[in-house]
């Protein structure tokens, strides 16, 4: 008996990381999401822990792959929050904390440039 393939899409969001797969029709297989902290907001600051991220994408998928075999994904798709910052070295390792798309900190230096 052959299985049809999935497609995995992953959505990691600034509350939480996603996951859902579907079949060839469209038809949802199985989804699983977590949780993550909320920003640190400190003085118009945004700021999360890429870390974060990370350990989340493992919980997401954890719980995931009890309903379905990974063997059978055919195709990934995967988004993130828009405008987040990420300062990272030529291997994609994270320097810093990600600066969030509502970090407020520069809103002197962007009047300035205005």
């Amino acid at each position: 008996m052959t299985v049809p393939p999935f497609y995995l899409g992953i959505d990691f969001g600034t509350s939480g990381v996603r996951a859902i797969a579907i079949d060839g029709e469209g038809a949802v297989v199985a989804e699983a999401r977590v949780a993550l902290p909320p920003p640190l907001r400190i003085d118009g600051g945004s700021e999360q822990a890429p870390q974060l991220w990370w350990q989340g994408l493992e919980a997401t998928l954890d719980r995931l792959k009890e309903r379905i075999s990974f063997q059978e994904i055919a195709a990934l798709a995967v988004d993130g929050t828009s405008g987040t910052l990420l300062l990272a070295d030529q291997n994609g390792k994270p320097l810093t904390p990600a600066l969030m798309y509502n970090d407020g900190r520069s809103q002197r230096e962007a009047t300035l440039i205005e």
